[in-house]
């Protein structure tokens, strides 16, 4: 037998030998437990992927019940509350700037801060035991930069939208299709007995009404003195300067019939007035004006027929601002303060 022939067949009887090894090293118990564990969580994950799907709700909740976002804090006390240490925080604000005004990618964040912990710690200006954020998602949390969006299932095919809360083996009941992708546990999830995490919905929209959007927009300082202003303004017969003096704000009306922009009114309330395609100053491309109020999933647009599940939602707001008002904790009014809203 050739020498190559003889190696060949060395390597060949290691490798049996090898197997030979391991199989014996894997005890008969041990692999009865690891069978029993998956033959468990295969009929977990049956249960959990039953086919017995059930048409989704099409109710969505009343606008009374969507609760308001929070005000968020003094911009100081969110820096200062950031991180225990000065230069960390400068790095929190730093890598935060660069996402948002210069696009940096998430992955790209994230090596920045793993980069600069592994630096501060090999300089030894921080110990094994400080907490440094790894991520850009834990970075803006922190820097309280979080969107206030709440992510609505909605049918890909008709893009009817349901509540957020719906079981995840709903359908819709106007095209019988899935709402949430189809997921099965990974084979450590089996055999360690951990939950999979829910699975995510095939298509979601993000929506943020109105009457959130507002929270943050009064809670800046002066914003509420601001719109105050027409109260004290005094208006000339036959002059018209602003849209004050216009009929149209004279005679807009409550839900009750009384005068919604009454300067003589004491109750208190703070009422808006918002007019739709008028920019005179050619303000409303301006970032810090832009009110989010809803993004539709892609690839398409939706059609004007379909387009009108997601202005259901917001229109409904709309109704709840003029009709009953909400109520929004301001700087000046810190129990907070009533505000009526009319186009």
């Amino acid at each position: 037998m050739s020498a190559e022939r003889r190696t060949a067949a060395d390597r060949a009887n290691a490798g049996s030998s090898n197997n030979n090894l391991a199989a014996e090293d894997f005890s008969f118990d041990d692999a009865e437990e690891f069978e029993a564990a998956l033959d468990v969580h295969d009929r977990d994950r049956d249960e959990d992927n039953d086919d017995s799907h059930q048409p989704a709700d099409v109710n969505l909740p009343p606008p009374e019940d969507i609760p308001l976002a929070e005000p968020r804090r003094d911009a100081q006390e969110i820096y200062d509350t950031s991180h225990d240490i000065w230069f960390i925080r400068i790095l929190l604000t730093l890598v935060a700037f660069l996402h948002t005004k210069y696009h940096v990618s998430f992955r790209a964040c994230d090596i920045l801060l793993s980069c600069l912990n592994i630096i501060f710690l090999s300089l030894k200006l921080i110990d094994e035991n400080t907490q440094i954020p790894r991520n850009l998602g834990t970075v803006m949390k922190k820097l309280d930069l979080e969107d206030r969006f709440t992510n609505y299932p909605i049918c890909h095919i008709c893009h009817r939208i349901f509540k957020p809360n719906i079981p995840v083996n709903s359908v819709c009941p106007d095209c019988d299709t899935a709402l949430f992708k189809a997921t099965s546990p990974t084979i450590f999830q089996r055999v360690t007995g951990k939950a999979p995490p829910p699975p995510p919905p095939v298509s979601a929209a993000p929506i943020q009404v109105l009457s959130s959007l507002l929270v943050d927009f009064l809670a800046q300082p002066g914003i509420e003195a601001a719109a105050e202003k027409w109260k004290a303004r005094t208006h000339e017969p036959g002059k018209y300067k602003d849209i004050m003096d216009g009929n149209i704000w004279k005679s807009s009306a409550c839900a009750d019939g009384t005068p919604f922009f009454d300067g003589s009114d004491e109750s208190g309330e703070l009422r808006l007035g918002v007019t739709l395609s008028l920019d005179c100053t050619l303000r409303r491309y301006r970032a810090g004006n832009l009110l989010l109020a809803a993004m539709t999933p892609g690839p398409t647009e939706p059609t004007a027929e379909q387009l009108q599940h997601y202005l259901k939602i917001l229109v409904d707001d709309l109704l709840k601002l003029y009709e009953t008002g909400i109520k929004i904790i301001t700087p000046s009014c810190p129990e907070g303060l009533l505000m009526r809203f009319t186009f």
